[in-house]
């Protein structure tokens, strides 16, 4: 029998939030890498896809949805604002010199533009928006102790496309859409 090296330890209670290809392929990867309680892992899921792997992993699959007390579109507006302002600000030098303005790319001039045209007021909701959701995910913590959530919205795409317009058929509005379930 295989011995495999364990890289970490993990006392306490694990929950994986959904079970899709990632989480399927991922479980028996910290199964055989991390030294984990005698407790089994919990996957919380919206279906019972993937059942036998979570058997055989000898993990307790839960159809259930584990969602933070705060609407995600607060979190994802707070996001994109800050985002803006964060990255605008950094690449503003580069946008207001006539001579690099033109060598940058449509993204980053996108976060310049939409950075200008925050206030001080929406950079102030956007931050308390974020500390909301925050709390929404201590609050999480107090059921569980370590909180895997596996995630990929698109599968690797050619390097000459800029970032995937659609994703499952969903048109992306931004070139940030497409990495949504990250960067929550």
């Amino acid at each position: 029998m295989t011995t495999y090296a364990k890289y970490a330890r993990l006392p306490g209670q694990i929950v994986m939030l959904g079970f899709g290809s990632i989480g399927q392929a991922v479980l028996p990867l910290l199964i055989r890498h991390l030294d984990l309680p005698d407790e089994p892992i919990t996957i919380f899921a919206a279906d019972a896809n993937g059942a036998e792997i979570a058997r055989e992993s000898n993990a307790r699959l839960v159809v259930e949805a584990v969602t933070p007390d705060r609407p995600a579109e607060d979190a994802w507006r707070a996001f994109m604002r800050l985002r803006h302002w964060q990255a605008g600000s950094t690449l503003r030098p580069l946008y207001d010199d006539p001579a690099t303005r033109p060598l940058l790319k449509p993204e980053a001039v996108f976060e310049v533009e939409n950075g200008l045209a925050l206030s001080a007021f929406d950079i102030t909701a956007a931050s308390m928006a974020r500390g909301d959701w925050s709390d929404a995910f201590r609050r999480l913590f107090e059921r569980f102790d370590y909180l895997i959530a596996p995630t990929a919205q698109v599968l690797p795409f050619d390097a000459a496309q800029a970032w995937p317009h659609e994703v499952a058929g969903q048109p992306m509005a931004t070139y940030h859409e497409w990495m949504k379930g990250n960067c929550m």
